[in-house]
């Protein structure tokens, strides 16, 4: 399920040792991410949805001292 999920996505974004996938159309405010310390793995509870359901997440950005993912 999760390998589907990650396959659909359309945004990559990669930070110290973990990876990030978003864009899914069907989980558009859905964020995905690889374990710490093993981009190879993600967890099927390795997600979190943020803002309000339906709302697209466009994109990463690197922000302050602590880099979020771009």
């Amino acid at each position: 399920e999760v390998k589907r999920r990650i396959h659909k996505c359309t945004l990559m974004g990669a930070y110290g040792s973990r990876v990030f996938f978003a864009g899914n159309p069907e989980y558009p405010n859905t964020d995905w991410h690889s374990e710490l310390d093993d981009p190879f793995y993600i967890s099927d509870l390795g997600y979190t949805e943020i803002g309000v359901e339906g709302a697209k997440i466009i994109g990463y950005l690197r922000s302050g001292e602590n880099h979020c993912p771009s």
